[in-house]
C-alpha cells in the first residue's frame, strides 16, 4: 500500500511533506486513514475509523439529510386500490392508501426462514401470496432439505401463515402463475449447464442503483419508470426446454425447446389464463466484464462477433440474429397450446419488448423497442434502442392500432393498465415525470399528474394511480392520484422522511439555454434557501452529472457523495443539473444523438458548458468557482470536461470513473462501446483517444478529488496512474482509494466475498467530509450557520399543507 503525501501548495510545503515521509520511512509506519490533505488515502472500512474532518455542526446536519430513506413498492395495489407492500428503509409493510398508515408484518413464531421463488400475487383484496422455499443443511454427506411452502400475509392487520405444498421440478423454476398452481420450469438438456450472462439491452454505464433489501430487485419493481416491460432470464449457453406443468409435476407439456445463445422471460396475463414467452438470441455474447484471458466459454465480444458488428450497423435486419432470433410466445395456460407468435422478423422497426395484458384479457398492450439509424452506420442498430412504440391489441393479439403520448416515445416511459379501458403512462419531462391516462379506445389522453419532481415508480390504483415522487428539496415519500369531473385529486400518503425534509434548507429553479448545435437545454439550479434567483451576486457552481449514458437525470432528493445535489446546497454550494444529449429526457432522436457520427465524449460535455457560460453571463456563477461532479459515466463526464477544458473548472470530483475506452472495447462492454463510438479503436485509434480521459490526463489542470472502489469493474490501475500524472505535474490531487467498494460508496465486500457491515455508512462518511472541503477550499466557499427556521412540509392523507415559521417557496 503506498503512504499517503501531502498537498503542494507551496515550497514549505513540500518540504514539510519530504520529512514527514522520511521520519514515516524510518519509523517503518504504514499510515491508514489519513486526513483530508493526504494525497492517497487508502481506507478500509473493516479496519479503518473516519476521521472528523469538518465541523460537528456539519456532520449533524450531513446525518439529518442520509437519513432520508427510499420508498419501494413491492407489489401492485390489491384489488381494488386499497393496500399496497412496500419497503420504507425500516422494513416491508402494508400501505394503506386511504389512510397512508403502513403495518408491519408479524410473522409467527416458527415462521419457516423461505424465500420467494414467484412474484408476490394477490388472492383477493387482503390477502398477499408468493410461492417460497425453505432449505435446510440434509446432514453430513446428505443433500439439502428442500421445502416448498405457499406463504400468505394478511394486508389488513401484518398475520402472515405457511402452508407446505407439494412441488416437484425438474430444472429450475422461471415462472410461477397468479394462483400459484402452475409452474414453468426450465430443464437443461445437460447435467451441468455451461455458465450464463445477464443480457442487458440498452445503457449499461448507470452509476450506484438505490439502495435496496437483499431479495428486492430494484430493475423488476412493478411500475418502475423506464425498466423494461419483460424480466429477462439470464442467457443460456445450452439448449434448454421450457415446460409448463402443475406444482406436483403432472400435466407437464413442453412451450418451447430453444436454441443455444438465447434468453427467455417469463410473464402471465392477471387472469392466470394465458403464459407468455419472450425469446431472444444473443450470440457471442459476455457482459460480465469478466476481464481476463481464460473465459469460461467461447465467443468473447470481438471485433468479429455478431453482437459487436450488429452495434457497428454491419448487419442487415433480414439476417440479424438479434431481430429474426426474436419472439414473443403466448401460450394458453390451461392446456399449454400455442395462442399467438409474434416474430421480431415481421416488425423491423425495432426489437419486440413485451406483452402487457389488461386485467380481464380483452386488450393487451405491445411495445416495441425502436431500433437506432445513425450516420455512417450502413445498418440499423437494434441492440441499443432509440425509443419505444407502443401498439394496442385486441383479444385474438392483432395490432389494433398505435398509442401514443406526448413523450411516451422516450426510452424512459413505463406503461400499465387501468381496467381494461385505461393506460397510464409514466412519461419523462426534462427532469420530471409526467402521469398520463389514455383511453385505450379512443387514444384521447388526460393528464394526471405534472407538477416538478421525479417519480420512481407509478402504479394505477383504482380510479387512479399510486406513486413515488420526490423533488431535490424534499425527500421520496407516497403519493395518490385520482381522476374526477372536476380534475386530478392529489394527496401524500406517507412522511417516514419528514426529519430529512425538515433538516433541509434549499429552493430550486428552472434554468434553461440554447446551444450552438441548436438544442434548448432544461436544467434547474439548486441553491442554499437563504439565498435569492437570481443571486445579487455571481456564487460558486458546482455540475452535476449521472451515471449513464441514456436515463434520466431527476429533479428528486440526492443525498449521497455520488448524487450531491441534494446535500452540498445545504452547506452554501449551489448545483446545476441538466440532461444534455444521450439522455431519455426528450426525443428518441435527442437520445441517440450521442451515438451519432463522432459526437461521443464531446457532444453533451459542449452543451454542459454552454449552460455554465450562460449563467456566468447572466451573472449567476462566478468562471472562477465552477466544479464539477459525478460518478460512473458521472464521472467520466468530470474527467473528460476537465482535459477538454484545461482551467474552466476549477475543482473536479470523479468518482467511479471509466476512462479508457479503448480498454473497455477490449476487455468490458465490447458491443456498448462499439455502439457509442461507431468504430472500433483500430479504424479510428486518434477518436478513442480524443474520447478518453485516460490519455487526456496530461492536459488536466484542475484540482481534483478522486474517489474508486478496489473492487469496482472499472480498472483500479488506470485511475492509480491518472493519479500519478497530474501528482507528477504538481496538479492539486487527492485520491480516496476505497478498499473492497465496488461501483460506487455502496456495501464493501472482503476478501472472501462477504458484505462489510457499516461499509455503506462509513464510505459516505468519509467521502462527503473530503468532497465538502474540497469543494469550500477550491470554490472558496464559507461554512453557513445550521438551518435556524423550519420549512414547510405537507402532511398525508388530507393534502393539506402545515407551516412552522416563514416560509419561501421554491422558484418554479
Amino acid at each position: 500500500m503506498r503512504r499517503p503525501k501531502l498537498h503542494r501548495p507551496s515550497m514549505a510545503g513540500r518540504r514539510a511533506r519530504t520529512l514527514w515521509s522520511a521520519v514515516a520511512m524510518a519509523a517503518g509506519l504504514m499510515v491508514h486513514a489519513a486526513p483530508a490533505r493526504a494525497e492517497i488515502i487508502d481506507f478500509n472500512p473493516a479496519r479503518d475509523d473516519v476521521p472528523v474532518l469538518v465541523d460537528p455542526a456539519d456532520l449533524a446536519r450531513y446525518e439529518a439529510l442520509v437519513g432520508a430513506g427510499f420508498w419501494y413498492m413491492i407489489t401492485a395495489p390489491s384489488p381494488g386500490g386499497r393496500y399496497v407492500f412496500a419497503w420504507d428503509g425500516s422494513g416491508e409493510g402494508f400501505v394503506d392508501l386511504t389512510t397512508g398508515a403502513m403495518t408491519r408484518l408479524a410473522p409467527p413464531e416458527g415462521m419457516p426462514a423461505a424465500a420467494p421463488v414467484s412474484d408476490y400475487v394477490w388472492l383477493d383484496a387482503t390477502t398477499l401470496a408468493t410461492l417460497s422455499l425453505e432449505v435446510k443443511d440434509g446432514g453430513e454427506g446428505q443433500p439439502p432439505i428442500m421445502t416448498y411452502y405457499r406463504v400468505t400475509m394478511n394486508a389488513a392487520t401484518g398475520a402472515m401463515a405457511a402452508t407446505a405444498v407439494d412441488v416437484t421440478v425438474d430444472g429450475d423454476i422461471v415462472g410461477v402463475s397468479p394462483d400459484l398452481q402452475r409452474l414453468v420450469v426450465m430443464k437443461h438438456h445437460t447435467d451441468e449447464p455451461m455458465p450464463v450472462e445477464e443480457v442487458v439491452i440498452g445503457p449499461k454505464f448507470g452509476g450506484p442503483a438505490p439502495d435496496a433489501p437483499e431479495g428486492i430487485d430494484v430493475d423488476a419493481l412493478p411500475g418502475r419508470v423506464g425498466a423494461r416491460v419483460l424480466k429477462r432470464l439470464a442467457l443460456q449457453h445450452d439448449t434448454f426446454d421450457l415446460v409448463l406443468q402443475n406444482l406436483d409435476g403432472t400435466g407437464a407439456k413442453t412451450l418451447l425447446s430453444p436454441p443455444a445463445e438465447s434468453s427467455a422471460g417469463v410473464s402471465w396475463s392477471p387472469d392466470g389464463r394465458r403464459v407468455v414467452i419472450d425469446l431472444s438470441t444473443m450470440p457471442g455474447w459476455d457482459g460480465d466484464r469478466r476481464r481476463d484471458n481464460n473465459p469460461p466459454f467461447a465467443g468473447l465480444p470481438n471485433l468479429g462477433s455478431v453482437a459487436v458488428r450488429e452495434a457497428l450497423g454491419q448487419i442487415a435486419p433480414a439476417e440479424n440474429p438479434i431481430v429474426t432470433g426474436a419472439s414473443l410466445n403466448v401460450f394458453d395456460a390451461a392446456s399449454g397450446d400455442a395462442v399467438k407468435t409474434i416474430e421480431g422478423g415481421d416488425l423491423q422497426q425495432g426489437l419486440l419488448g413485451g406483452i402487457q395484458f389488461s386485467p380481464s384479457g380483452a386488450r393487451a398492450l405491445l411495445s416495441i423497442y425502436q431500433r437506432s439509424e445513425l450516420r455512417d452506420r450502413q445498418h440499423p442498430v437494434y441492440s441499443n434502442p432509440r425509443g419505444v412504440e407502443w401498439h394496442l391489441l385486441d383479444a385474438s393479439l392483432n395490432i389494433v392500432r398505435r398509442i401514443e403520448a406526448p413523450g411516451a416515445d422516450s426510452l424512459g416511459t413505463s406503461a400499465a393498465w387501468m381496467g381494461d379501458d385505461t393506460l397510464v403512462f409514466a412519461v419523462p419531462d426534462e427532469l420530471d415525470t409526467r402521469i398520463v391516462g389514455v383511453d385505450a379506445a379512443s387514444g384521447m389522453a388526460m393528464t394526471l399528474w405534472d407538477a416538478p419532481g421525479g417519480i420512481f415508480q407509478a402504479l394505477p390504483a383504482g380510479a387512479g394511480a399510486v406513486f413515488s415522487h420526490s423533488t431535490v428539496d424534499r425527500p421520496w415519500e407516497l403519493y395518490a392520484v385520482s381522476a374526477s369531473a372536476t380534475g386530478p385529486s392529489v394527496r401524500q400518503l406517507t412522511s417516514a422522511n419528514l426529519g430529512a425534509r425538515l433538516a433541509s434548507g434549499i429552493k430550486w429553479a428552472d434554468v434553461s439555454w440554447t446551444t450552438t448545435d441548436g438544442q434548448t437545454i432544461h436544467g434547474i439550479y439548486v441553491y442554499p434557501e437563504t439565498g435569492t434567483f437570481p443571486p445579487a451576486t455571481p456564487q460558486p457552481l458546482i455540475v452535476w452529472q449521472a451515471g449513464g449514458p441514456g436515463g434520466q437525470m431527476l429533479n428528486d432528493f440526492g443525498n449521497s457523495v455520488e448524487a450531491l445535489y441534494s446535500l452540498l446546497p445545504n452547506f452554501g454550494i449551489p448545483v446545476l443539473v441538466a440532461n444534455a444529449a444521450g439522455r431519455s429526457t426528450k426525443s428518441a432522436a435527442f437520445y441517440s444523438d450521442m451515438a451519432q457520427g463522432r459526437n461521443f465524449g464531446q457532444l453533451d460535455i459542449q452543451q454542459i458548458k454552454e449552460g455554465v457560460d450562460d449563467l456566468v453571463k447572466r451573472g449567476i456563477a462566478d468562471p472562477r468557482r465552477v466544479g464539477i461532479s459525478g460518478c460512473s459515466y458521472g464521472g467520466y463526464f468530470t474527467l473528460q470536461s476537465a482535459r477538454m477544458f484545461p482551467g474552466f473548472y476549477a475543482a473536479a470530483n470523479p468518482q467511479c470513473s471509466l476512462v479508457d475506452l479503448t480498454e473497455e472495447f477490449t476487455f468490458g462492454y465490447t458491443p456498448f462501446v462499439a455502439y457509442l463510438m461507431g468504430r472500433a479503436p483500430m479504424a479510428d485509434p486518434a477518436e478513442y483517444l480524443k474520447d478518453s480521459p485516460f490519455y487526456g490526463a496530461k492536459d488536466v489542470t484542475t484540482p481534483s478529488l478522486i474517489f474508486h472502489g478496489t473492487k469496482d469493474f472499472l480498472p483500479v490501475p488506470l485511475i492509480n496512474n491518472i493519479h500519478d500524472e497530474l501528482d507528477g505535474r504538481d496538479v492539486d490531487v487527492t485520491f480516496f482509494r476505497a478498499a473492497g467498494y465496488g461501483h460506487g460508496l455502496g456495501m464493501a465486500m472482503n476478501d472472501q466475498g462477504e458484505p462489510i457491515t457499516g461499509s455503506p455508512e462509513k464510505g459516505q462518511r468519509y467521502a462527503f467530509q473530503l468532497q465538502l472541503r474540497f469543494f469550500r477550499d477550491h470554490l472558496d466557499v464559507e461554512a453557513i450557520p445550521p438551518l435556524t427556521h423550519p420549512s414547510r412540509v405537507f402532511l398525508p392523507v388530507a393534502g393539506q399543507s402545515a407551516t412552522f415559521g416563514p416560509v419561501v417557496p421554491s422558484t418554479r
